[in-house]
Order: C-alpha cells, then structure tokens, then sequence
C-alpha cells in the first residue's frame, strides 16, 4: 500500500503498523530489524522511526531496491538514498533485490561516497 500522497495509508498509519509488527518481533527475541526491499523514501522513513520507538538499542538494517535505471520507482539515486538512511540513523544500509549483483555493486559504490563510514 502506497504512502501518502501516492495512496491512501498515511505516515502516521505506516509507523504505527511497523511499530506493532516490531514490537511482535522484539518479544520473540530478534537481534536486528532488517527492512528491504523499499522504493519510496518517506515508507523507510517510517519504519525506521517506528524500530528506534520499539526499541533503539536493536540495530536496523535498512535496504531499499532499484531499478535497472539506477533510481528508485520514485527516482531517488543511490546517493539520495544512502543520504536519507544515514541521515535517519540506519546502522547498515543497502540495496536488494530487483537488479543483478553489477547494478547492486555500481550503485553501492556510488552509496559508499556519501555516507558517515565509507
């Protein structure tokens, strides 16, 4: 479901249902929240605010996925986004998914320029 203003679900209703699905986990015992395979900024954004609320000792993996093009759906570079996780407090940040290892690896060394600890 898409955030607003692309859809319906807003910023409030996303972080609350994150943090509920987190709280759930972190009584089951997890060791890190890992949140992949995102496209949009402001949906991370939430996730990542929700695992610091539940609990901000846990580490949070934060991974999102691009396209062929380099970009996010919503056309955020690889250096827009490790500027976004790094800048929201992500402890790991990463890409997954949608494109094959050359992509990911060209995109992450763009990523590796732009953050805290390259």
């Amino acid at each position: 479901v898409r955030l607003e203003p692309f859809g319906p679900t807003s910023f409030e209703e996303a972080r609350t249902v994150f943090a509920e699905q987190m709280r759930g986990l972190r009584a089951g015992g997890v060791d890190a929240f890992l949140l992949e395979t995102f496209w949009d900024l402001d949906e991370i954004a939430q996730a990542v605010a929700a695992a610091r609320e539940v609990d901000p000792s846990v580490p949070v993996i934060a991974q999102m996925t691009i396209g062929l093009d380099g970009v996010t759906t919503y056309g955020a570079s690889p250096e827009t986004i490790a500027q976004h996780l790094d800048a929201l407090g992500a402890d790991v940040i990463g890409l997954n998914c949608s494109v094959g290892p050359q992509a990911i690896l060209e995109a992450i060394e763009k990523m590796a320029t732009v953050t805290r600890e390259s």
